[in-house]
């Protein structure tokens, strides 16, 4: 049974890491985990909100759990999203291309059937994994989904 007050007060010997190992760029198979929604100020004009979908990746690949020391080492893509005035997805011709590429990748870009994000955890995909600096603290890269395809 887990003990707050014990965990607090018990010892340890040793530093921790200061810094995050990053999947190494390159193509893996990969299980979508979750999809979470999010808004946030317009990097061009901070009086509007945008929104995006994170959509968290499994990679499943021996040698990025043995290079990253994780068991689910995990790498998200984020895909802005047009909507409409209403706030709901924007289906218009020229709207939404990202999430278009990765609803192909998994084939569900059928226009005659329905789509919802809850559609997308446990589908596999082939995923790109690239670095992109951290913009606080430039030496250190954060690993991104940078392209999708079929598996």
């Amino acid at each position: 049974m887990f003990d707050p007050n014990q965990f607090l007060a018990d010892t340890v010997t040793g530093a921790n890491d200061t810094k995050y190992i990053p999947i190494p760029q390159g193509e893996y198979p990969a299980i979508i985990k979750e999809c979470k929604a999010r808004q946030m100020p317009s990097k061009a004009d901070a009086s509007k909100q945008v929104t995006v979908v994170d959509v968290v990746y499994e990679i499943d690949d021996s040698t990025v759990k043995e290079v990253t020391g994780f068991d689910s080492p995990t790498v998200r893509q984020s895909i802005f999203l047009d909507l409409t005035p209403n706030g709901k997805l924007d289906m218009s011709k020229g709207k939404n291309i990202g999430l278009g590429k990765l609803r192909e990748a998994l084939g569900l870009n059928d226009p005659n059937k329905s789509f919802s994000f809850s559609d997308l955890p446990g589908r596999a995909a082939i995923v790109q994994v690239e670095h992109t600096p951290n913009e606080k603290s430039p030496g250190d890269v954060y690993s991104n989904v940078a392209k999708v395809g079929k598996l």
